[in-house]
């Protein structure tokens, strides 16, 4: 289905991944790559009953995740083949196939898969909204996938980058937001750093200007609430410990 002209623009977040919502319907098709514990395909499907496809590799999560209507889980790793690696299980952090916490911490061989291959086996012709919560793998991904495919097959792409936990991989990222910018996708970046970032396809989705001032008031508006409630946040931590220290002398 091509957007162009067509509807009027409204950001939704949800576990911090900001979309267009206007362009997910009942008849979309959703990929969460990084399941976790399924908050984001629950919140999906609460709002829109369409299908849903969600990747999960860690045993732990896995066996976990509730039952969603018109939604399938996948004990699987999203990667750039199909195949086998070690997943290094995290305590803190997410686990990843990237990054481990500490050196002795646990790993296990879970299945991996590219995201052409994983589409192919079930049937999916084109992706409305993907979503990447990969601890690090996000950047295997895009290397591996071809533009024409991206071009075709991708209309939204929320994406979390984990500069955080290795900052050596800014480049990279910097590289990949100027290839799909080259390939005809929106930037739209809701977050100070790499953490929540969204590229919407041209070829489906064109954005006017009353569009894109939107987003910007949206972002912004959401930015200046956050910076509130984390000063809030801090002054009743202060207060606390104030008093704390108050009753300890």
């Amino acid at each position: 289905m091509n957007y162009i002209g067509a509807i009027k623009v409204k950001v939704e977040n949800f576990c911090k991944h900001s979309f267009l919502e206007s362009y997910i319907s009942d008849n979309s098709c959703i990929v969460d790559c990084g399941a976790n514990h399924g908050d984001f395909s629950l919140q999906i499907s609460r709002k829109w009953c369409c299908i849903i496809h969600g990747l999960e590799p860690d045993p732990r999560l896995f066996p976990n995740l509730p039952i969603i209507e018109k939604c399938t889980f996948h004990q699987l790793a999203l990667s750039d083949k199909r195949g086998n690696m070690m997943l290094n299980l995290g305590q803190l952090q997410c686990s990843s196939l990237h990054y481990k916490e500490k050196e002795n911490f646990c790993k296990i061989k879970v299945e991996t898969i590219s995201l052409p291959e994983f589409c192919g086996l079930n049937n999916i012709g084109k992706i409305d909204l993907l979503k990447l919560d990969i601890e690090g793998s996000e950047m295997l991904v895009f290397k591996k996938l071809e533009d024409e495919w991206i071009v075709k097959k991708l209309i939204q792409i929320t994406v979390e980058f984990h500069e955080f936990l290795d900052p050596s991989v800014v480049p990279e990222i910097k590289a990949i937001i100027k290839r799909l910018k080259r390939l005809g996708f929106y930037y739209l970046p809701f977050s100070r750093t790499y953490g929540d970032v969204l590229f919407v396809n041209k070829s489906f989705i064109n954005l006017s200007l009353i569009d894109k001032i939107r987003i910007f008031v949206t972002k912004y508006k959401r930015g200046i609430s956050r910076i509130l409630d984390s000063r809030s946040i801090s002054t009743y931590n202060s207060s606390v410990c104030s008093k704390s220290l108050t009753v300890l002398k």
